[in-house]
């Protein structure tokens, strides 16, 4: 595979990457039932990976009822930096928006990097003085954090909101220095749907349009005038992409009965789609309302969870509208939210609440001249995938991207290509929409004796496969 001095030589030049998005709501406003459940998971992935870099961006900090929950945050943070399984992570920076009261800046983001005691040099950008600074120690930047230069953190205009109305929406960036790699880590939360039933109206809806705007004009900020982001980025948080409900709705209730009820003033608030034929008080399919979303079947929401043959990941199209500038890794699990947040309930760790469509909130992101960065060999595979899987962490779930990334010249990246862990191969009805994309091919290489097939898009390998996992 490599011989023993390779392995070394790309051992001292890589860094050990974890990155994690986790809208953390349900969490600071249910600190009881929550907080070690959470913890748990976060140390139990940090224990099976050891990287050496650690990068979690958060959403929503303080909770959703942030002007009572945000004292929680405090013992959240004082309980991660006293962690046993942090201990060696010597050095730290951490960036919390917690300044509620100023509306026009607040976005309740919070970003959080932990640097492994084995790491000799990594330097953090400061966008005051327009240099890198040496990370040495343990900083935490809390409550209002304008003036703070070693991140860049922008609320999006006042016109790209929803009925101009402000919100906790923005981005918070961070770029990092280690050995000849330079690179971006960017924290997104995007613009919630706010009624099923405008969502149901049309394909996109309008909160998808809203979305496009507002993350087109986060790209336009990295771009800095560029037509391409040129350092390598890594954009991870809670984008809150939905699944194109016009669509779902004509695979699971076509030529049902629809039956609406309205409210004093006339409007439509609920919608009721019977199977035809079953009589006035049954065969209900489905009922749409303005945060109601209730699907009833022999399989219920396990439908979500189970994604049989991938069906859902065909109605999830948002991000197709970022291809030129972005890329991810296949999706191979199951839609983040609306998880349940009453853990007591039974079922809560994989049961949907009847709130929203589920759908993959929460993504990690690469924008392509990250492939430069990605050196994946085959005994230390990529994984894609959520912590929590069968633990009640909230309503959403954490999703996470392990690789590792060169710090050294380009090219040794470039030659590696990126192998996915065979547990997160995407299935062949999956695999066969990737392959189906503009300017992706196939090309088989042998190793030892073991096949790969390295799937490449206009010309640049994007990941490798084993021939097992095909």
């Amino acid at each position: 595979m490599y011989s023993s001095y390779k392995a070394q030589s790309l051992a001292m030049k890589n860094l050990k990457t974890l990155l994690i998005s986790a809208n953390v709501g349900s969490l600071f406003d249910d600190p009881e039932n929550l907080f070690k459940k959470w913890l748990n998971q976060f140390y139990q992935v940090v224990r099976d990976k050891d990287p050496d870099f650690i990068a979690l961006h958060c959403q929503e900090v303080g909770g959703k009822n942030f002007a009572q929950s945000m004292p929680n945050v405090k013992k959240w943070i004082q309980d991660l930096l006293a962690s046993p399984d942090l201990k060696n992570y010597d050095r730290v920076r951490i960036f919390l928006d917690e300044d509620f009261k100023t509306a026009e800046t607040f976005t309740a983001l919070g970003s959080l990097y932990f640097v492994h005691s084995r790491v000799a040099d990594i330097r953090i950008w400061d966008f005051a003085s327009s240099d890198f600074v040496n990370v040495k120690d343990t900083k935490v930047y809390d409550g209002s954090i304008e003036s703070v230069g070693e991140k860049d953190k922008q609320k999006f205009p006042l016109e790209l909101f929803p009925n101009r109305t402000w919100s906790r929406k923005g981005y918070m960036r961070t770029r990092w220095q280690v050995g000849r790699l330079s690179f971006d880590l960017v924290n997104v939360h995007l613009f919630h749907d706010d009624s099923n039933l405008e969502s149901m109206s049309r394909t996109p809806s309008i909160y998808a349009d809203f979305r496009r705007g507002a993350f087109n004009w986060t790209l336009d900020q990295l771009r800095d005038g560029s037509a391409s982001i040129e350092l390598p980025t890594f954009l991870f948080g809670d984008f809150n992409f939905r699944l194109d409900m016009v669509g779902y709705l004509k695979a699971v209730a076509d030529g049902a009965e629809r039956r609406e009820q309205s409210d004093k003033s006339g409007r439509p608030s609920r919608v009721d789609f019977l199977a035809a034929g079953d009589g006035e008080n049954g065969g209900c399919l489905l009922s749409v309302g303005k945060k109601l979303f209730e699907r009833r079947s022999d399989n219920g929401a396990n439908e979500f969870y189970e994604n049989k043959n991938c069906w859902l990941n065909e109605l999830d199209f948002e991000l197709k509208s970022f291809d030129q500038h972005l890329f991810e890794f296949p999706v191979t699990f199951p839609p983040t939210y609306p998880f349940s947040e009453d853990c007591q309930a039974p079922g809560a760790a994989t049961g949907y609440m009847a709130t929203r469509l589920p759908g993959w909130c929460d993504r990690v992101l690469c924008s392509h001249s990250a492939r430069r960065a990605l050196l994946c060999p085959p005994d230390q595979p990529t994984q894609y995938a959520v912590l929590g899987l069968d633990d009640c962490l909230g309503d959403h779930k954490p999703v996470f991207l392990s690789t590792l990334l060169c710090t050294a010249a380009d090219a040794e990246a470039d030659a590696a290509g990126c192998i996915l862990d065979p547990a997160d191969m995407p299935s062949p009805p999956l695999l066969s929409r990737l392959l189906d994309q503009p300017g992706v091919q196939v090309k088989l290489t042998d190793r030892n004796g073991a096949v790969y097939a390295h799937v490449r898009r206009d010309g640049t390998t994007i990941c490798v496969f084993r021939e097992t996992a095909v």
